[in-house]
């Protein structure tokens, strides 16, 4: 089963993002220098669509050595608020998109946060 993490930065305590009664994330940047930064960390990232609000590509994880699909999100002002990847990238991949944007939230389509810092490459918890 595919599904995606959706990463973000708000403010502590929050629930999850699908729970929001609104918007709560914090802007990330325009849509291009996202982009630039994105493609600065992950080598293997090509852009494939781009139709409104939403940008997708697809990268190799070098861990899992497979391809995931990424995408970002932008809020109604423009600026990008979420960066997405399917499943198939490694915690270690979202480590470095987390780290790199200061991003303190990881959450699944279904609501259940992640901690990709806290895990080895099969999502075990190996730092609580």
């Amino acid at each position: 089963m595919s599904f995606n993490f959706w990463m973000y930065r708000a403010a502590p305590g929050l629930g999850p993002f699908t729970q929001w009664p609104g918007m709560l994330a914090e802007d990330l940047g325009p849509r291009a220098e996202i982009r630039r930064v994105l493609e600065t960390l992950l080598h293997s990232l090509k852009w494939i669509s781009g139709e409104g609000t939403q940008i997708s590509g697809e990268a190799i994880d070098p861990r899992y050595d497979s391809a995931y699909r990424l995408s970002l999100h932008e809020n109604e002002s423009g600026a990008v608020c979420f960066i997405t990847t399917t499943n198939h990238a490694s915690p270690q991949t979202l480590s470095v998109i987390m780290d790199r944007f200061s991003l303190n939230y990881c959450c699944t389509d279904f609501g259940d946060f992640r901690q990709p810092h806290r895990c080895d490459d099969n999502w075990n918890v190996v730092n609580p």
